[in-house]
């Protein structure tokens, strides 16, 4: 759905699903109507239903519930033996959102970052030295910010500054560039006496330090979760250009789309396998969010997961035999890991309050 709508500084936030769906009030403005509207967070990406009108997707600030007050998190013992490097996630443990590591056997719990931001979608450099993350600024809640940081939590470095939102980066192979979405290009329209703000995300690539912002993306559809393919060929993103949410993929240079998943119901958060002959995402094709893999050309898409809650956000071991993605099977968000092939499922955190966007290290 292509929206056109504005959206205002957002009152309360509604906690009463703390620990399932979080939700969230604002208020949109649609045809010059203010309409209060209820959020829903979703792979990273926010719905939300306005009346009768419907459901759009966008890309949009990490909306997280109310932390609980800190607590003792008993970490499981190691059952199954995990190659591969470290897990990042975002987490709430000490009164925000912060990003962590911790071993793939779910032991080592370490914060890397700290302070009142709150800071989620971790992604590793190719090398694994450093991480790029969204901060999302408390003293400017509806800004996004693209941040690194280096493994050892030092070298803090902000690469956006934009009065819009910039959030899910992703490296390009080689640690050259950064791909991310930002909505810095919505403007606004008039039609008669009529003037509304157009809101549109798109698609660009900066160089790694911040530099050189070119966008890849013109479509009518909000474009989301853009992931560069292994060998730097392609990227794989999240799209709505169809009228539904469908994973694509496209040339370095913006050029070349072309939908793989082709289904009526919503596909996201693809993920390459470290070989980049295939794709995990999640869908909702079967009436709830679950864990896919599909060839890399969208051939022989099939489900791993089976749960009465969501599975979502897939990341691969370095080795592509094990699978990371955060669920609330358990009522709550936690980091899971699983065999490539949806075997040996496994839960790594056990904390009350969310931990998801997990990103294996290389």
């Amino acid at each position: 759905m292509y929206l056109t709508a504005s959206l205002e500084p957002a009152p309360t936030a509604d906690r009463t699903s703390r620990r399932r769906k979080p939700y969230f009030l604002k208020t949109v403005v649609v045809e010059g109507t203010t309409i209060p509207v209820r959020f829903r967070l979703i792979h990273e990406v926010l719905l939300f239903s306005v009346g009768i009108v419907g459901a759009a997707c966008a890309p949009a600030v990490m909306i997280l519930p109310t932390p609980a007050p800190p607590t003792a998190e008993p970490l499981p013992s190691p059952e199954v033996s995990v190659s591969g490097g470290q897990l990042a996630f975002s987490a709430f443990r000490m009164g925000e959102a912060h990003i962590y590591l911790m071993n793939p056997d779910g032991t080592g719990l370490l914060a890397l970052t700290q302070g009142m931001d709150r800071d989620h979608e971790p992604t590793w450099s190719p090398d694994g030295s450093r991480l790029a993350f969204v901060r999302t600024l408390m003293d400017s809640p509806s800004n996004l910010e693209i941040f690194v940081i280096q493994s050892d939590g030092t070298g803090l470095r902000q690469l956006t500054d934009h009065a819009m939102i910039d959030t899910q980066p992703d490296w390009s192979p080689d640690g050259t560039q950064i791909v991310f979405v930002s909505n810095r290009d919505s403007y606004v329209e008039r039609r008669g006496p009529n003037i509304r703000n157009v809101s549109v995300f798109e698609i660009y690539t900066m160089n790694a330090d911040g530099s050189g912002v070119r966008r890849l993306t013109h479509t009518l559809g909000w474009n989301s979760m853009p992931v560069w393919s292994p060998d730097g060929s392609l990227i794989a993103f999240v799209t709505s250009q169809t009228g539904n949410d469908e994973i694509f993929v496209m040339n370095p240079d913006g050029t070349g789309g072309r939908n793989l998943t082709q289904q009526s119901a919503q596909d996201a958060a693809p993920a390459w396998s470290p070989d980049g002959t295939r794709l995990a995402f999640h869908s909702r094709r079967d009436g709830d969010f679950e864990i896919y893999l599909m060839n890399a050309d969208g051939s022989a898409q099939t489900r791993l997961t089976r749960s009465p809650g969501w599975d979502i956000h897939p990341t691969w071991s370095p080795d592509g035999s094990w699978i990371a993605f955060y669920s609330e099977r358990s009522g709550n968000f936690d980091v899971y890991i699983m065999r490539a092939d949806g075997s040996e499922i496994r839960q790594l955190t056990t904390h009350p309050d969310f931990d998801g966007h997990p990103a294996w290290r290389p």
